[in-house]
Protein backbone atom coordinates (compact mmCIF):
# COMPACT_ATOMS: atom_id res chain seq x y z
CA UNK A 1 0.00 0.00 0.00
CA UNK A 2 1.31 3.21 -1.03
CA UNK A 3 0.36 6.94 -0.30
CA UNK A 4 0.90 10.55 -0.38
CA UNK A 5 0.65 12.33 2.89
CA UNK A 6 2.15 15.70 4.38
CA UNK A 7 4.83 16.00 1.68
CA UNK A 8 6.48 12.93 1.47
CA UNK A 9 5.48 9.33 0.12
CA UNK A 10 4.28 6.12 2.39
CA UNK A 11 5.15 2.60 1.93
CA UNK A 12 3.76 -0.45 3.80
CA UNK A 13 4.78 -3.73 2.66
CA UNK A 14 4.34 -7.10 4.36
CA UNK A 15 7.07 -9.82 2.88
CA UNK A 16 7.37 -13.46 4.63
CA UNK A 17 4.80 -12.08 6.96
CA UNK A 18 7.43 -9.38 7.60
CA UNK A 19 5.63 -5.92 8.20
CA UNK A 20 7.87 -2.88 7.07
CA UNK A 21 6.99 0.99 6.64
CA UNK A 22 9.09 3.52 4.83
CA UNK A 23 9.27 7.49 4.48
CA UNK A 24 10.30 9.18 1.69
CA UNK A 25 10.05 13.04 0.69
CA UNK A 26 8.93 14.86 -2.48
CA UNK A 27 12.53 14.80 -3.95
CA UNK A 28 13.82 11.35 -2.82
CA UNK A 29 16.78 12.17 -1.72
CA UNK A 30 16.04 11.47 2.07
CA UNK A 31 14.15 7.98 3.12
CA UNK A 32 13.70 5.86 6.63
CA UNK A 33 12.52 2.58 6.43
CA UNK A 34 11.44 0.76 9.32
CA UNK A 35 10.98 -3.19 9.74
CA UNK A 36 8.74 -4.77 12.35
CA UNK A 37 11.05 -4.82 15.85
CA UNK A 38 10.50 -8.13 16.67
CA UNK A 39 11.83 -9.44 14.12
CA UNK A 40 15.51 -8.31 15.21
CA UNK A 41 15.17 -10.79 18.01
CA UNK A 42 15.70 -13.55 15.40
CA UNK A 43 18.79 -12.28 13.74
CA UNK A 44 20.52 -15.65 14.19
CA UNK A 45 18.05 -17.23 11.99
CA UNK A 46 19.72 -17.07 8.33
CA UNK A 47 16.37 -16.87 6.66
CA UNK A 48 14.57 -14.28 9.10
CA UNK A 49 18.02 -12.02 8.09
CA UNK A 50 17.44 -12.80 4.07
CA UNK A 51 13.54 -11.72 4.44
CA UNK A 52 14.78 -8.62 6.20
CA UNK A 53 17.42 -7.59 3.69
CA UNK A 54 15.09 -8.72 0.23
CA UNK A 55 12.45 -6.33 2.35
CA UNK A 56 15.02 -3.83 2.47
CA UNK A 57 16.44 -4.02 -1.20
CA UNK A 58 12.66 -3.83 -2.43
CA UNK A 59 11.84 -0.75 -0.35
CA UNK A 60 15.23 0.86 -1.70
CA UNK A 61 14.28 -0.37 -5.14
CA UNK A 62 11.13 1.59 -5.09
CA UNK A 63 13.10 5.01 -4.06
CA UNK A 64 15.50 4.67 -6.29
CA UNK A 65 12.30 4.31 -9.12
CA UNK A 66 10.98 7.45 -7.86
CA UNK A 67 14.17 8.90 -8.12
CA UNK A 68 15.24 7.87 -11.70
CA UNK A 69 12.06 9.38 -12.56
CA UNK A 70 12.94 13.25 -11.71
CA UNK A 71 16.74 12.27 -13.43
CA UNK A 72 15.28 11.49 -17.10
CA UNK A 73 15.76 7.80 -16.02
CA UNK A 74 14.16 4.63 -14.95
CA UNK A 75 15.07 1.07 -14.23
CA UNK A 76 14.67 -1.48 -17.08
CA UNK A 77 14.34 -5.40 -16.39
CA UNK A 78 16.89 -6.97 -19.40
CA UNK A 79 20.64 -8.46 -19.24
CA UNK A 80 22.91 -5.55 -20.44
CA UNK A 81 26.31 -6.74 -22.02
CA UNK A 82 29.16 -4.27 -23.40
CA UNK A 83 30.08 -5.24 -27.24
CA UNK A 84 33.20 -3.10 -28.45
CA UNK A 85 31.87 -0.20 -25.97
CA UNK A 86 28.42 -0.29 -26.69
CA UNK A 87 25.81 -1.62 -24.49
CA UNK A 88 22.97 -3.96 -25.95
CA UNK A 89 19.90 -4.87 -24.04
CA UNK A 90 18.25 -8.06 -23.92
CA UNK A 91 14.75 -7.71 -22.21
CA UNK A 92 11.96 -10.54 -21.36
CA UNK A 93 9.96 -12.41 -18.97
CA UNK A 94 11.91 -14.17 -16.47
CA UNK A 95 12.93 -17.08 -17.14
CA UNK A 96 13.11 -17.05 -20.78
CA UNK A 97 16.68 -16.44 -21.62
CA UNK A 98 18.32 -13.53 -21.36
CA UNK A 99 21.37 -14.36 -19.93
CA UNK A 100 21.95 -17.57 -21.55
CA UNK A 101 21.36 -15.37 -24.38
CA UNK A 102 24.35 -13.19 -23.60
CA UNK A 103 26.40 -15.78 -22.36
CA UNK A 104 26.00 -17.15 -26.03
CA UNK A 105 27.36 -14.01 -26.75
CA UNK A 106 30.59 -14.63 -24.59
CA UNK A 107 31.10 -17.88 -26.13
CA UNK A 108 30.91 -16.31 -30.05
CA UNK A 109 32.48 -12.97 -29.24
CA UNK A 110 34.80 -13.60 -26.29
CA UNK A 111 35.18 -9.64 -25.87
CA UNK A 112 31.84 -9.13 -24.51
CA UNK A 113 31.71 -8.37 -20.92
CA UNK A 114 28.12 -9.01 -19.15
CA UNK A 115 27.30 -5.53 -17.39
CA UNK A 116 24.47 -6.87 -15.50
CA UNK A 117 22.42 -10.26 -15.42
CA UNK A 118 18.82 -8.90 -14.74
CA UNK A 119 18.20 -5.26 -14.13
CA UNK A 120 19.51 -1.69 -15.38
CA UNK A 121 19.62 2.02 -14.40
CA UNK A 122 18.65 3.80 -17.53
CA UNK A 123 19.24 7.62 -18.13
CA UNK A 124 19.49 10.33 -20.89
CA UNK A 125 22.13 12.49 -20.02
CA UNK A 126 22.99 15.29 -22.05
CA UNK A 127 20.99 13.74 -24.90
CA UNK A 128 22.78 9.99 -24.83
CA UNK A 129 20.89 7.22 -22.95
CA UNK A 130 23.31 5.96 -20.60
CA UNK A 131 22.40 2.11 -19.38
CA UNK A 132 24.37 1.77 -15.81
CA UNK A 133 24.37 -1.65 -13.81
CA UNK A 134 22.36 -1.91 -10.12
CA UNK A 135 22.61 -4.16 -7.56
CA UNK A 136 19.70 -6.45 -8.60
CA UNK A 137 21.23 -9.32 -11.34
CA UNK A 138 18.89 -12.22 -10.19
CA UNK A 139 19.82 -15.50 -10.29
CA UNK A 140 22.78 -14.65 -12.74
CA UNK A 141 24.83 -13.03 -9.96
CA UNK A 142 26.83 -11.09 -12.53
CA UNK A 143 27.18 -7.40 -12.33
CA UNK A 144 30.11 -4.98 -12.52
CA UNK A 145 29.97 -1.32 -11.42
CA UNK A 146 30.17 0.02 -14.89
CA UNK A 147 28.16 2.61 -17.72
CA UNK A 148 27.91 2.75 -21.63
CA UNK A 149 25.95 4.03 -24.17
CA UNK A 150 22.77 1.95 -25.59
CA UNK A 151 23.35 0.76 -28.76
CA UNK A 152 20.21 -1.35 -29.02
CA UNK A 153 17.67 -2.90 -27.13
CA UNK A 154 16.68 -6.61 -28.00
CA UNK A 155 13.13 -8.51 -26.69
CA UNK A 156 13.69 -12.08 -26.37
CA UNK A 157 10.56 -14.36 -27.25
CA UNK A 158 11.41 -18.73 -27.25
CA UNK A 159 10.85 -20.42 -30.55
CA UNK A 160 11.31 -23.23 -32.64
CA UNK A 161 13.11 -20.99 -35.66
CA UNK A 162 15.73 -18.00 -35.38
CA UNK A 163 14.28 -14.60 -36.62
CA UNK A 164 14.65 -10.81 -35.68
CA UNK A 165 12.98 -7.52 -36.92
CA UNK A 166 13.06 -4.06 -35.97
CA UNK A 167 10.46 -2.52 -34.37
CA UNK A 168 8.43 0.80 -34.78
CA UNK A 169 8.33 3.62 -31.96
CA UNK A 170 5.03 2.34 -30.90
CA UNK A 171 5.49 -1.41 -30.73
CA UNK A 172 9.11 -0.72 -29.26
CA UNK A 173 7.42 1.15 -26.49
CA UNK A 174 4.85 -0.85 -25.58
CA UNK A 175 7.24 -3.32 -25.17
CA UNK A 176 9.65 -1.34 -23.28
CA UNK A 177 7.37 0.41 -20.76
CA UNK A 178 6.29 -3.47 -20.10
CA UNK A 179 9.72 -4.45 -19.20
CA UNK A 180 10.14 -1.26 -16.92
CA UNK A 181 10.10 -0.59 -13.10
CA UNK A 182 7.63 2.25 -12.85
CA UNK A 183 6.31 4.41 -9.96
CA UNK A 184 2.60 3.54 -10.37
CA UNK A 185 1.83 4.89 -7.46
CA UNK A 186 2.34 8.98 -8.53
CA UNK A 187 0.93 10.21 -11.69
CA UNK A 188 3.25 12.98 -12.15
CA UNK A 189 6.05 10.85 -11.92
CA UNK A 190 5.02 8.13 -13.77
CA UNK A 191 4.13 10.41 -16.28
CA UNK A 192 7.62 11.41 -16.30
CA UNK A 193 8.92 7.89 -16.57
CA UNK A 194 7.34 7.29 -20.00
CA UNK A 195 8.10 10.63 -21.10
CA UNK A 196 11.88 9.05 -20.98
CA UNK A 197 10.80 5.75 -22.22
CA UNK A 198 9.43 7.70 -25.23
CA UNK A 199 12.26 9.45 -25.68
CA UNK A 200 14.68 6.08 -25.77
CA UNK A 201 12.37 4.46 -28.44
CA UNK A 202 13.15 7.28 -30.81
CA UNK A 203 16.43 7.81 -29.57
CA UNK A 204 17.80 3.75 -29.90
CA UNK A 205 16.49 0.83 -32.46
CA UNK A 206 14.44 -1.61 -30.54
CA UNK A 207 14.12 -5.85 -31.85
CA UNK A 208 12.28 -8.63 -31.50
CA UNK A 209 14.12 -11.72 -31.39
CA UNK A 210 12.07 -14.90 -31.90
CA UNK A 211 15.51 -17.69 -31.27
CA UNK A 212 16.83 -21.02 -29.82
CA UNK A 213 19.62 -20.72 -27.61
CA UNK A 214 22.35 -21.28 -30.33
CA UNK A 215 25.37 -19.66 -32.04
CA UNK A 216 22.58 -18.86 -34.86
CA UNK A 217 20.29 -16.45 -32.83
CA UNK A 218 23.66 -14.50 -31.53
CA UNK A 219 24.61 -13.81 -35.46
CA UNK A 220 21.84 -12.82 -36.81
CA UNK A 221 21.86 -9.86 -33.80
CA UNK A 222 24.92 -9.26 -34.72
CA UNK A 223 24.15 -8.59 -38.57
CA UNK A 224 20.43 -6.85 -37.62
CA UNK A 225 22.14 -4.32 -35.29
CA UNK A 226 25.70 -3.56 -37.01
CA UNK A 227 24.36 -3.42 -40.34
CA UNK A 228 26.10 -6.86 -41.80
Amino acid sequence: MTYKYNDATHFFGSQHDIISYTRVNNNYTECLINIQPEYYNQLSDVKTCEHICNDVMINIRKILTGRLSLDKGFIIHSCIIEFNGVGILFSAASGTGKSTHARLWQKVFPTTKIINGDNGFCRIIENTPIIFSTPWCGDSNQYTDKSIPIKAIVFLEQAYTNSIEQLNELDSFLYLSARCYLPFWDEELINKSLEVVKTLTTEVDCYLLKCLPDHDAVRIVYDEIFGL
